[in-house]
């Protein structure tokens, strides 16, 4: 029997750092108020964009 009460921690993060990656900023309602907020929820992306969040998921 395995034991993984060590292995997952639910207050760890687990954010892994990728250099490769380029966060694009997309319309978001109370951005001129606010700026871009980034790291939000992709129901926010979807809220915001409609159906444009598809061209900005599959966009390099």
């Amino acid at each position: 029997m395995n034991n993984f009460r060590e292995v997952i921690h639910p207050k760890k993060d687990f954010r892994m750092e990728d250099p490769e990656f380029v966060l694009h900023s997309y319309y978001q309602i109370f951005a001129p108020n606010h700026g871009f907020i980034p790291n939000l929820s992709s129901i926010d992306l979807l809220f915001n964009m409609g159906p444009e969040s598809v061209c900005y998921l599959v966009k390099e």
